[in-house]
């Protein structure tokens, strides 16, 4: 997913390759999924002829200023992105092979009157967002979508003082604490991951149990991560060396991925995210080690089939919240019909192991019930005589 640097790319490129010019064609595809509070035809309506002034960014949240409104403010979601026709290289993977026009996925593009190149604004999984938001420019930071938002570390400084106060009503996992929006804008899966490599916090510590220093040590490191990530614009031939996302992606390797520092990268799900961690640098406290006895070393979570399936919903009905209700329930329907389906296979198992188990094992079960069944009669016939 497009978090705050991947996000600034973008606005960047807008900048470079758009402000400042007049849409002379609209194109747009019908979705009533990705198109928010508005449809394909109005968006071309209201597009059309209008002059680019200004490409502004909060969090995942990014808007062109136009030059009356409404504004388009668009949201990526998983897999959405904006492709510029005459520069390949704007991804955040970067090419130089030339692209595909117009591009597969496409949910609309615009084309101006200045010169030959064209944006377009695609989304494979159709999890992104197009709104037109009819108010002055300066007031779209305070309207909905963006005004549920929390700040947005780069674009507004956060208070250490604040951020203490917050993590200290919280109790959650400090992982689902920099996931969750409304309190920080922009923070998505790997950042969070980064800031907490580089503060050295395991991503399963509850917020409430955080020592002053770990405080103070997550405060620099999201101010700092968020930072260098936007001034890179997640180039990841720009990042330092020694940051985690560059080495995360051994999870599927048969020894795991490995940092250049030689210790392991371990992978858990926290906040209905697969995190990356690395277990030597990053350790539990004491008070979030709940169901160790004295301690012990933090283990990567065994997750059941079943649970891997009912945290796979509740990710789907977190992105699809705008989704059409009817496709909601639909959706939801075909997972638990799945949950059923492996609950009844992980039943047929338990039988199939119980009834291969050892003949000697059997034996020694039949023994102890015999002998269990005999005392029991030994005691009766001791209490008759007693009587």
């Amino acid at each position: 997913m497009p978090e705050i640097g991947e996000v600034a790319r973008v606005v960047s490129h807008l900048r470079k390759h758009l402000v400042g010019k007049t849409i002379s064609v609209v194109h747009a595809v019908e979705d009533s999924l990705v198109f928010k509070d508005t449809t394909h035809t109005e968006f071309m309506e209201k597009m059309k002829g209008k002059k680019v002034l200004g490409a502004q960014q909060w969090g995942k949240y990014f808007w062109l200023v136009m030059d009356s409104p409404p504004h388009p403010v668009m949201h990526f979601g998983m897999t959405g992105w904006v492709d510029i026709k005459n520069n390949p290289s704007s991804h955040y993977r970067q090419t130089t092979v030339e692209l595909e026009w117009p591009p597969r996925f496409l949910k609309f593009s615009l084309a101006v009157k200045e010169d030959d190149n064209e944006f377009a604004f695609v989304d494979q999984r159709r999890l992104g967002r197009v709104r037109l938001v009819d108010v002055d420019a300066k007031d779209i930071r305070t309207t909905e979508p963006i005004a549920s938002n929390g700040p947005d570390p780069v674009q507004e400084q956060i208070e250490e003082s604040w951020l203490v106060s917050i993590l200290s009503k919280k109790k959650l996992p400090v992982k689902a604490f920099l996931l969750d929006q409304a309190i920080l804008s922009g923070i998505g899966n790997w950042v969070a991951d980064e800031i907490l490599f580089n503060a050295r916090i395991h991503p399963e510590t509850h917020t409430n149990t955080l020592s002053e220093e770990q405080m103070d040590a997550l405060y620099k490191s999201i101010n700092y991560v968020t930072k260098l990530a936007v001034e890179t614009e997640a180039d990841q031939d720009k990042l330092p060396e020694d940051w985690l996302v560059l080495h995360r992606w051994g999870k599927g390797k048969k020894n795991g991925g490995k940092h250049p520092n030689g210790h392991k990268i371990e992978f858990l799900t926290v906040g209905g995210r697969t995190s990356a961690f690395a277990p030597a640098l990053q350790k539990k406290g004491v008070r979030d080690l709940r169901t160790a006895i004295g301690g012990g070393k933090a283990k990567p979570e065994k997750r059941s089939r079943k649970k891997a399936v009912g945290e796979e919903l509740e990710e789907l009905e977190e992105l699809e919240s705008d989704v059409p209700k009817a496709k909601t329930q639909a959706s939801r329907r075909r997972g638990r019909n799945r949950v059923k389906k492996e609950e009844a296979e992980v039943d047929v198992e338990e039988e199939e192991k119980e009834k291969e188990a050892p003949a000697s094992k059997k034996r020694k079960t039949k023994a102890k019930a015999e002998e269990a069944s005999g005392k029991m009669v030994g005691s009766r016939r001791s209490a008759r005589q007693q009587k």
